[in-house]
Order: C-alpha cells, then sequence, then structure tokens
C-alpha cells in the first residue's frame, strides 16, 4: 500500500512570512501617505497656476503684462468646480483642507496677479454637482 504525504506550509514558516508583510506595509504606508499629500499639493498649484495663465493671456510668467490695467475679472473660472470669486479675489479649493488665493495688486496702469502660499481651507461647501460655492481660506 502507497503511503500518501500531504505537503503544506508549517507554522513557523506562516508566521515568518506575515512577519515579513507586515514589516513591508509598516515602511510603505507612510511613503505612500508622503506621495499622495505631495500630489494634492502639486494638483493645487497646478489648478491656481492654469487660471493666473488663463486670465494673463500668456503662458510666459505668473504675472500680468505691466500697463495692461488687469482685473480679477480677467480669469475665467467657469470651467473650475474648486475655484470661487469672492470680494475682490479668487480662492481656490484642493484637497486635504488646501487653498490658494489669487488676487491683483498694483495700480491698474501697473497691476499683476499674485499667487498666494498654500493655505488652510476650512468650511467647503459644495453644490449638488459637486462645484465649490463656499469656504474659507486662512490667511
Amino acid at each position: 500500500m502507497l503511503k500518501s504525504v500531504i505537503k503544506g506550509f508549517s507554522l513557523l514558516e506562516l508566521v515568518v512570512v506575515l512577519a515579513v508583510m507586515g514589516t513591508l506595509a509598516a515602511v510603505a504606508v507612510p511613503v505612500f501617505s508622503a506621495v499622495t499629500d505631495n500630489s494634492s499639493s502639486g494638483a493645487l498649484q497646478s489648478s491656481a497656476d492654469a487660471l493666473m495663465k488663463a486670465g494673463n493671456g500668456n503662458a510666459q510668467s505668473d504675472t500680468a503684462d505691466a500697463g495692461r490695467g488687469v482685473t480679477i475679472a480677467d480669469i475665467d473660472i467657469s470651467g473650475s468646480n474648486d475655484a470661487v470669486l469672492s470680494g475682490g479675489v479668487i480662492t481656490v479649493y484642493g484637497q486635504k483642507d488646501q487653498c490658494i488665493q489669487i488676487s491683483v495688486s498694483g495700480t491698474a496702469s501697473d497691476a499683476k496677479f499674485v499667487k498666494s502660499d498654500i493655505r488652510t481651507s476650512s468650511g467647503v461647501q459644495t453644490d449638488t454637482t459637486g462645484k465649490v460655492t463656499s469656504g474659507t481660506c486662512a490667511a
């Protein structure tokens, strides 16, 4: 009569595999979190830059041509779901409670668009289509 042999993994081998997987997960999760934070900040910067370039009418710089007499109305935010115009300032909202404000500085003959650093947002409200309708961007 033939002897049947059942092959499998021992308990020790399974514990070692679980320990290795746990170590890899402990290293990978913080790295993944940092990468997603950086990508959301980059997306916010990109949205603000696109709006500024659209308002400036050129893709050469982040400031408008001197003497052009720019206004905040030069920036068309109708196609943006994450931007709100309020009080002469455009606020672009991003993920992770971040925002950037775009304003116009200078006089009418020497005006330029100015973009703030990334700030903290709160109280962001959206409509049924997902377009941001209001919020607060910390100074």
